[in-house]
């Protein structure tokens, strides 16, 4: 009975450790330049999403997305939960018609190299499209 405990003890920290390495190769920096579109005006919009995710605790990864272009600003606090294969971003407030823990999108790989995101409550504010995945939307720039 004793060597069942032990191995089940290996077994939650060796767990434990995966997911903290799963949830520290996420850290970084993500950059998301829609494809600008010509206004009415003659003039181009553009809009462009940062997020930033740089500390880690809880079993989550925490930062913030900030969305800016035309007539937009968004400035929100969010974190990433491991999800399956997924990196799910979601709100950590009840701001901007958001309700907390809300999914907002979600990450994974494609491949091992390929970062697709999976829109959820955001998606492209330029470009309205049915397509709910986006590979290569979002790159990691360290």
């Amino acid at each position: 009975m004793k060597v069942l405990n032990i191995f089940f003890i290996l077994f939650l920290l060796t767990f434990t450790s995966c997911e903290k390495n799963n949830l520290q190769k996420w850290k970084g920096n993500y950059l998301f330049f829609e494809e600008p579109v010509k206004a009415l005006a003659d003039y181009y919009q553009v809009m462009n999403w940062e997020l930033k995710l740089d500390s880690l605790a809880d079993e989550k990864i925490y930062g913030n997305l900030k969305i800016n272009g035309q007539q937009t600003f968004v400035d929100i606090a969010v974190y990433g939960k491991i999800e399956g294969e997924k990196l799910s971003i979601k709100s950590l407030s009840s701001e901007d018609n958001l309700d907390k823990n809300e999914t907002l999108f979600q990450f994974s790989y494609v491949k091992d190299s390929v970062l697709k995101t999976t829109w959820q409550k955001f998606q492209p504010k330029l470009k309205r499209s049915s397509q709910e995945n986006c590979l290569r939307c979002f790159s990691k720039v360290n």
